[in-house]
């Protein structure tokens, strides 16, 4: 493909839609040295700063590593993450993994949980931190917030293989119906680079999920992803379904979005 110097898109950003999409597409496969910037500036007829500069977006993109005094690589593709995590790491080939970092029983919960999942203040609650991998490398910090009225006993429960869902629904008798999904870009704090093994000011996805039977608040899932490791992948189709009936989400549940989204701890 040829650069067109009199197109209004700049040369550099011309340059990287190429090699992204020989990156995506697999010309160049995984762990391959890039060319060099002066072999690419012979190949494409460009300034060396030209194709510095489209490298620049390629690594931010998180598409090419630099590794120092060896080069630029084409680097690991990123998880395509659905708010279900396991069936999209065993579809992509990947072996899913949970690890427990705290499991707590807490009374007088923070107001806003207690308004999202319609408790009593003096209700108790479960707190769930898990660190979630794919073939052993974390890739998100996940917090659940459930009632323990409708999931007693679930701190003695596999809260690293189970199904936390399932377990909510033997005991209390709710099958899940819908969701309210939230998604903000985040940067990482300590503690959350900490666990996952990576660096302060990383940028992720927060991801609050709210899960009901139908009016009914069965669990809050607060998910940290990393991202640079993960991107976040829906599936629609040419209908223009609506956010409430994509999800079957009660017009009432709809209006709730905004008070019920968690704000993230400092």
């Amino acid at each position: 493909m040829v650069l067109n110097e009199n197109s209004v898109v700049p040369l550099y950003y011309q340059l990287k839609e190429i090699l992204q999409e020989q990156i995506k597409g697999g010309a160049w496969p995984v762990g391959q040295e890039v060319p060099t910037e002066r072999d690419l500036a012979e190949t494409y007829a460009v300034s060396r700063s030209t194709v510095r500069q489209a490298l620049q977006e390629l690594e931010m993109e998180g598409l090419i590593t630099r590794k120092q005094g060896k080069g630029t690589f084409v680097a690991r593709p990123k998880l395509a993450l659905e708010p279900s995590l396991v069936p999209q790491m065993r579809a992509q080939g990947l072996k899913p993994g949970t690890r427990v970092i705290n499991a707590t029983r807490e009374q007088h919960p923070p107001a806003r949980i207690v308004e999202t999942l319609k408790l009593n203040p003096a209700d108790e609650i479960f707190v769930i931190l898990r660190l979630r991998l794919a073939n052993d490398e974390p890739v998100a910090l996940e917090t659940l917030y459930v009632a323990e009225a409708k999931a007693p006993g679930l701190l003695e429960n596999q809260l690293e293989s189970g199904n936390i869902l399932n377990f909510i629904t033997e005991k209390s008798g709710l099958h899940p119906t819908n969701y309210i999904l939230t998604i903000e870009p985040v940067l990482i704090s300590e503690f959350e680079a900490t666990q996952m093994e990576t660096t302060v000011g990383t940028p992720a996805l927060l991801m609050e999920r709210i899960v009901y039977s139908d009016e009914t608040p069965l669990m809050i899932m607060k998910r940290v992803t990393r991202g640079d490791r993960c991107k976040f992948l829906t599936v629609g189709d040419s209908k223009g379904t609506s956010l409430q009936m994509e999800f079957n989400i009660p017009s009432q549940l709809v209006e709730q979005i905004a008070k019920t989204t968690l704000i993230r701890p400092k």
